[in-house]
């Protein structure tokens, strides 16, 4: 049996575009995009959604907190050029920027930020300006 031309173009078409949606389409397809859209969009939105609630939890409980940590940092003059405000990394956190002049002084500043106990993550952006001597 020979196929005849128009047959024969078909044949070529179904493997473009073109040729797969002038196919009918199936119903089960038709089932399985009616369930699988809206599915997909009830699960992806309120995973984006609840990040961002969380961050901003987190970014109005770092605005509560930002007094409290600028008296801490007020409390030591070795960490006068530290500032704290907020940052939007880890979903929300309270961030420490500036300098500090030694390593000691930076150990020293995390530890009392650490006794802070602080119930949000904590951006670091604090540098040493000296280097270490060595002994």
């Amino acid at each position: 049996m020979r196929e005849s031309a128009a047959e024969q173009q078909a044949g070529d078409r179904s493997h473009t575009i073109a040729g797969l949606l002038s196919q009918p389409v199936s119903r089960g397809l038709w089932i399985v995009l009616a369930v699988a859209v809206p599915l997909t969009l009830v699960i992806v939105r309120p995973v984006e959604t609840d990040r961002a609630r969380v961050q901003h939890f987190n970014l109005m409980e770092v605005e509560k907190l930002i007094p409290r940590v600028e008296r801490r940092l007020a409390a030591d003059p070795k960490w006068k050029e530290v500032q704290a405000g907020c940052c939007t990394s880890q979903n929300g956190s309270l961030g420490l920027m500036g300098s500090v002049e030694t390593a000691e002084d930076l150990f020293s500043l995390m530890r009392a930020i650490a006794a802070e106990n602080l119930p949000v993550p904590i951006f670091w952006n604090v540098t040493v300006t000296k280097d270490v001597e060595a002994k």
